[in-house]
């Protein structure tokens, strides 16, 4: 998921709207300023951002303190590869009211792209406090890309905690993401040396998802370690079937992805150490 979903936002304002919190804007011209809204969702979906960007802001000068149209502005911005009006628009909505998970979730994700990577932590965590896991439709989202965050700054225990907490909340079968998440945590699991859960995990992302070559090379990768250990400890002929399994896992990879120049040089390499080329 790369852009707000509308439909989660509208969920979160009415839920805004049925506390009292945007009462205040009773006396504005609202039915105006909607109709400015709702041309810019229409425009929105069929991709004319440009169209939706002028609705938007259209709505913003007749009703400026819209926290909702401060955030889909800045959405219809991100897809127009304006990173800063994005980022800009979606602090314009939380400065309005901070209390919309999905506003922080998608400005951690504008920040993260920039390379703003104690930002975007700060924003994931911002969106997974304001609600409960059950209750905030992108909290496995939230956690799965915190993880990814964490996992990129350094902080393997804090990543692959929130790998578990995203794939916690709901069935891998109702969870679109799952194979992503058991990816990312078989990953930093590899990472912190624990390459048995690792395995479980790469194995689990390729139930999943079979036809993706990235969990075929990461469970390449593990059994290959795992497999140089035993040859290492002189268990040579357990760690000779291990490098051989790596060796087909790669293969899969190759096929899937034959262009990546990383997988075919992976490949070339176990091939030679098992005396295949």
């Amino acid at each position: 998921m790369t852009r707000p979903i509308r439909g989660l936002a509208f969920v979160v304002c009415g839920v805004l709207l049925s506390n009292g919190v945007q009462t205040r804007a009773a006396a504005e011209p609202q039915e105006t300023s909607q109709a400015h809204v709702d041309r810019g969702h229409a425009l929105f979906d069929k991709g004319d951002m440009n169209g939706a960007i002028e609705e938007y802001r259209a709505a913003l000068r007749l009703k400026p303190n819209d926290a909702i149209a401060h955030y889909y502005l800045g959405a219809a911005l991100g897809e127009s590869n304006d990173a800063d009006g994005e980022i800009f628009e979606y602090r314009a909505s939380l400065r309005i009211y901070d209390k919309i998970p999905d506003v922080h979730f998608f400005l951690g994700m504008a920040l993260r792209r920039k390379g703003d990577l104690e930002g975007a932590i700060a924003e994931y965590r911002a969106a997974l406090g304001i609600y409960p896991d059950s209750i905030y439709p992108n909290s496995s989202e939230a956690h799965l890309f915190l993880g990814m965050a964490l996992r990129q700054k350094g902080d393997l225990d804090g990543a692959i905690a929130e790998f578990r907490a995203a794939l916690s909340i709901r069935p891998d079968s109702e969870y679109s993401n799952s194979a992503d998440a058991h990816w990312n945590l078989g990953s930093a699991l590899a990472q912190k040396g624990d390459t048995d859960k690792a395995i479980e995990e790469f194995r689990t992302a390729l139930l999943l998802k079979p036809n993706s070559p990235v969990p075929h090379l990461g469970l390449s990768m593990a059994l290959q370690d795992k497999g140089y250990k035993l040859i290492r400890d002189g268990r040579d002929e357990e760690g000779t079937v291990l490098t051989e399994q790596a060796y087909t896992e790669c293969k899969k990879a190759l096929a899937l992805d034959p262009t990546t120049k990383m997988i075919r040089d992976k490949c070339d390499y176990l091939a030679g150490f098992l005396g295949k080329k």
